[in-house]
């Protein structure tokens, strides 16, 4: 994979909105993102099964398998809702930096 399309994929992944929150105005689904890294895992060759939540259809867990055996590897994580005041940068925006002492993360 070149590091143009590896870029491009980031783009995709960071632009899509899935904060969840227990603020309902503020909850997204992230049906998107989950069935965007489901699609490229599997392109991947892993077995990935997409799990809608009970009672919440626009939220999903993403269960990804390389192989068979004992042994894995589980990811897991959310993003913040965003409020723009305590970004330095826009995160929905993919940033490439090379000073690595300027973080685009939020200011508390």
């Amino acid at each position: 994979m070149s590091v143009l399309a590896l870029l491009s994929m980031l783009q995709r992944l960071v632009a899509t909105p899935s904060a969840s929150c227990a603020s309902h105005p503020l909850d997204m689904s992230n049906l998107d993102v989950v069935h965007c890294l489901a699609e490229w895992l599997d392109d991947l060759g892993f077995h990935a099964q997409v799990q809608t939540l009970p009672g919440h259809p626009r939220k999903a867990n993403l269960i990804a398998r390389l192989g068979d055996g004992p042994g894995g590897l589980m990811l897991a994580g959310h993003p913040v809702p965003r409020d723009e005041h305590r970004w330095s940068r826009d995160p929905s925006k993919l940033t490439r930096r090379t000073d690595a002492s300027t973080v685009s993360a939020p200011q508390t």
